[in-house]
């Protein structure tokens, strides 16, 4: 498995556990489960094995989501890059602000520009979170986001990165979630069960059964 990307140890089936580079991930679930956090636990993973990570936020500021992230079992270190596009942020060490949740392009621009800040440094892979696509959808029609994580994505595949995204299956049908899903390798369902988080995937070749997260 040295070539996979290792989702962590919360994930307890390996044939989950381990994806292809290149995979792309829209956690899908209701308002009760940590979608962030989860997201948040699968880049930390990769920066645990010296990964890079870029993070795009559309809703929280730069140091609450480095907060967060270092919840998760995350480092705040060189390997750690974040593009703020809430609007509200500022340029800093590692950060690049985006002036809009809405410019896309502002987007793409500062992840050119973190992504090549990683040419020169020793890490394995990199992966890419996107937080969250409900945020852009309720600030843009969902054609115009589909083809944003269209694009986010096929980078990823190209250049055999991970990439994650959230979507809230209480703020959009599921004809929202299926059409948006479409960008991505896989849909990774989440739900609440008994005080703990289930998810089951489709897109993988993995068994389609809820399994439970280890906390």
């Amino acid at each position: 498995m040295s070539d996979a990307c290792d989702l962590g140890p919360s994930v307890s089936a390996e044939e989950l556990r381990y994806v292809s580079p290149g995979t792309s991930l829209l956690l899908a679930g209701p308002p009760d489960v940590d979608k962030r956090a989860v997201a948040l636990e699968f880049l930390a993973a990769g920066q645990r094995r010296a990964d890079g990570v870029v993070t795009i936020s559309v809703e929280l500021g730069a140091q609450p989501l480095v907060a967060a992230y270092r919840s998760t079992g995350g480092a705040d270190d060189e390997r750690l890059r974040v593009i703020d596009a809430t609007g509200f942020g500022s340029d800093a060490d590692r950060v690049a602000a985006v002036d809009s949740p809405t410019n896309l392009s502002g987007v793409g621009s500062a992840l050119g520009r973190h992504l090549e800040q990683y040419v020169t440094m020793n890490t394995r892979g990199l992966r890419v979170g996107h937080l969250s696509a409900t945020a852009l959808l309720e600030r843009m029609d969902r054609g115009r986001v589909y083809k944003f994580l269209r694009t986010l994505m096929d980078r990823v595949d190209r250049a055999g990165y991970l990439g994650v995204s959230t979507i809230d299956t209480a703020a959009c049908n599921e004809q929202t979630v299926a059409m948006l899903a479409d960008a991505f390798s896989a849909l990774v369902e989440l739900r609440p069960r008994d005080g703990a988080t289930e998810m089951r995937t489709s897109g993988l070749d993995a068994p389609r059964s809820w399994t439970t997260l280890a906390t």
